[in-house]
């Protein structure tokens, strides 16, 4: 696997650590490194599970004792 891993991606984007149950994790470097890697497997057919990167997750915020007389658009006015 690591050899065709180093056709595309050279060894410094990437560090694998082997788990239990013939399971290896694959720990990027960058994020378009986490993107070539996903395009791979998915291409590939290959069995694999990612997480989100945290650039592309969204975020909520929670503002507390406000209150409900508060314009929605003003307060997204103020906050942007």
């Amino acid at each position: 696997m690591q050899k065709r891993l180093n056709e595309f991606l050279d060894e410094e984007q990437y560090t694998t650590r082997s788990l239990a149950n013939d399971t290896l994790k694959l720990t990027c470097q960058t994020p378009d490194t986490h993107r070539t890697l996903v395009r791979y497997m998915r291409d590939n057919n290959i069995i694999h599970h990612t997480s989100q990167l945290k650039e592309e997750r969204s975020y909520r915020v929670v503002i507390k004792y406000l209150l409900h007389s508060v314009d929605v658009q003003d307060l997204r006015d103020e906050i942007s």
